[in-house]
């Protein structure tokens, strides 16, 4: 079993990542986020991209007929985030999309 890991940066609304999915494989994805601040230490994102490397035919209850198109395709994906700033440069982030769920620190450069 794989340490998880996920890696990401931002720049202008911009995002590229990269991740171990919960099927082990090296995923990707590019998004574009915008923010909604509700205060000064907590704010919500939401974004729309895609992904890459996720494959969808090692999903349960995917339909076996569309299995073989389905591995390592590019997928589109919308997602909410929570960002909970605690100190100057350091927040404690959610992000939720269809089957991913993620959570951790977040830096700030």
């Amino acid at each position: 079993m794989e340490l998880p890991w996920y890696i990401g940066a931002n720049c202008k609304g911009f995002e590229i990542t990269s991740f171990i999915n919960t099927y082990n494989d090296v995923s990707f994805g590019l998004n574009y986020k915008r923010k909604w601040v509700v205060s000064s230490k907590f704010s919500i994102n939401y974004s729309i991209g895609i992904l890459y490397g996720y494959n969808l035919a090692k999903i349960e209850g995917f339909p076996l007929g569309l299995k073989s198109l389905a591995e390592n395709t590019i997928v589109p994906v919308v997602g909410l985030d929570s960002v909970f700033k605690v100190a100057y440069k350091v927040a404690l982030q959610g992000s939720l999309a269809p089957n991913v769920f993620l959570f951790g620190i977040r830096y700030y450069l």
